[in-house]
């Protein structure tokens, strides 16, 4: 697992898991058939935005990029990668820290059953997963 993060701190936290230590973002999306965007909201755009821009050649088609950023929609996800990339959106709750939670996984419009069986192998701690297509919906009505 490659991990990029601009505090040295936290990469240091990381790498002590073995997780190998990125120069770049570009590097990271390069190195990765999984993309896990693990950012505060507002950096997604400049995450995205610095991973299509950079030498690497940006986001390779058979990569899977994975958000757990609070509040990023699939669609503006979408809207920052190149066309018929792989999406798909995890929102853990916090009891899900001590495996007694959910998660909601959500799935582009591009994203397979295959990609949310990967994602289900990285997000093992909940009791449940609840699948949605329509995020906006769901939430709105409160189900």
């Amino acid at each position: 697992m490659h991990v990029f993060d601009p505090n040295d701190a936290q990469v240091a936290v990381l790498t002590q898991l073995g997780c190998r230590r990125a120069s770049s973002e570009e590097a990271v999306v390069k190195a990765a058939d999984v993309v896990i965007l693990a950012v505060k909201p507002d950096v997604v755009p400049l995450v995205l935005k610095n991973v299509q821009s950079g030498g690497g050649g940006g986001v390779a088609p058979s990569s899977l990029i994975v958000s757990v950023a609070a509040g990023v929609t699939i669609a503006a996800l979408e809207g920052g990668l190149p066309a018929r990339s792989r999406v798909v959106r995890v929102m853990p709750n916090t009891p899900s820290l001590v495996s007694e939670g959910a998660t909601v996984i959500s799935a582009g419009s591009s994203s397979t059953a295959a990609d949310l069986d990967v994602v289900k192998q990285y997000v093992r701690r909940p009791l449940f997963f609840i699948l949605v297509n329509n995020v906006s919906s769901w939430m709105t009505q409160g189900v």
